[in-house]
């Protein structure tokens, strides 16, 4: 238990931003250089997964042993924030050999996809096409 907790309290500190000054109160950007706010309504900013914090989940799912144990990682890891698909391809390429590891994933994040327009990016990734479809169907849009 122990194991996972220290990792989830790791991610918890990403969360919080300290400037190179030492003042608390620096922000981070809540979305990633490559995409513009332009994109998104003026109401609501996402919280986005920065590129650092995904390097250090990824670091640390590779730490873990035990799939159950790495779920639980991302899961914290992954709660309230929203992921790029180009994140969710690198989560997808580096913590997941087949393609029900990568329907995991695909679990994972549905719902918090930043840029649900590229969900063909990540359906590219699956072998088999009844894998492909199960994916499909998980990031369809609920209405």
């Amino acid at each position: 238990m122990k194991k996972i907790l220290f990792p989830i309290l790791g991610l918890l500190l990403l969360s919080v931003s300290v400037s190179a000054d030492g003042n608390d109160n620096a922000t981070r950007p809540s979305v990633p250089e490559q995409t513009s706010v332009e994109q998104y309504p003026r109401h609501y900013r996402m919280q986005v997964l920065s590129n650092h914090a995904l390097e250090r989940i990824i670091k640390l799912a590779k730490e873990v042993s035990f799939s159950d144990d790495r779920r639980c990682l991302l899961e914290a890891a992954l709660i309230e924030r929203h992921i790029t698909c180009d994140q969710c391809i690198r989560l997808m390429k580096e913590l997941a050999d087949f393609d029900d590891e990568r329907l995991d994933i695909v679990r994972l994040v549905r719902g918090n996809l930043a840029d649900p327009e590229n969900i063909i990016d990540i359906l590219d990734e699956f072998s088999f096409s009844s894998n492909r479809d199960t994916a499909r169907e998980l990031l369809r849009p609920r209405r």
